[in-house]
């Protein structure tokens, strides 16, 4: 797809939404001070339970957080690898204009080439970490980068255009009623929450934890 095209694209997308998000912004150092302030449990259960989640797990996380970035390639294998009753998704929280750009290029990807979604996750790490680009304040630049690495693949323009305030709106909504107040965050099935804090910061005890929680319902 021409860059005309893709810059026309993200001309359409609905910027007026994001004056009404109430998501909590995420913390870059993966730190929830709410949940370590509750020591005595290693997750935080949600009440009232998410509705409809019973078998879908969330991983929520901010192109901005480092955390995040570091754990993307982890938390991408451990979702692919649930048993085949659960759905897995990786949402990124929408709390800015930039934010919300990203979000709506995340979904249509999904849309047409989701097996394209680590590679476009991964290149919107770097372009926005260790390049400091925004897709507001340097659009040509910033999306040069990233798909240069990851191509655009067929239909994606018109996927793009599709992306509706409702879309962005229903991931904001599950965010806030996840109650998450940090990146990265696993969400588990309508019931549980966690964050590397609850692990302090150990990885593979925190992909443990996580699998402890989803076979309570297998």
């Amino acid at each position: 797809m021409a860059r005309r095209t893709f810059i026309k694209a993200l001309s359409a997308l609905p910027v007026g939404m994001i004056a009404g998000s109430t998501f909590a912004q995420s913390n870059p150092t993966g730190r929830n001070n709410a949940q370590s302030s509750t020591p005595a449990l290693p997750y935080s259960e949600i009440t009232p339970t998410v509705i409809g989640e019973t078998k879908k797990v969330h991983a929520i996380i901010a192109f901005t957080c480092p955390v995040c970035a570091k754990y993307h390639n982890m938390l991408t294998g451990w979702g692919n690898s649930l048993p085949r009753a659960f759905s897995f998704d990786l949402i990124p929280v929408v709390d800015s204009k930039d934010s919300m750009i990203t979000t709506a290029v995340w979904l249509a990807m999904k849309k047409v080439a989701p097996e394209r979604l680590p590679a476009l996750g991964a290149a919107l790490f770097r372009v926005v970490q260790e390049r400091g680009l925004s897709p507001t304040t340097s659009q040509t630049q910033f999306w040069n980068a990233v798909f240069k690495e990851t191509g655009v693949a067929p239909g994606f323009d018109k996927e793009l255009k599709a992306v509706r305030q409702e879309d962005l709106k229903r991931l904001a909504n599950l965010v806030q009623n996840y109650q998450i107040t940090a990146t990265p965050s696993i969400a588990i099935c309508g019931r549980y929450v966690i964050t590397p804090d609850n692990t302090n910061g150990d990885e593979r005890l925190f992909i443990s934890l996580a699998n402890g929680l989803v076979s309570k319902f297998v």
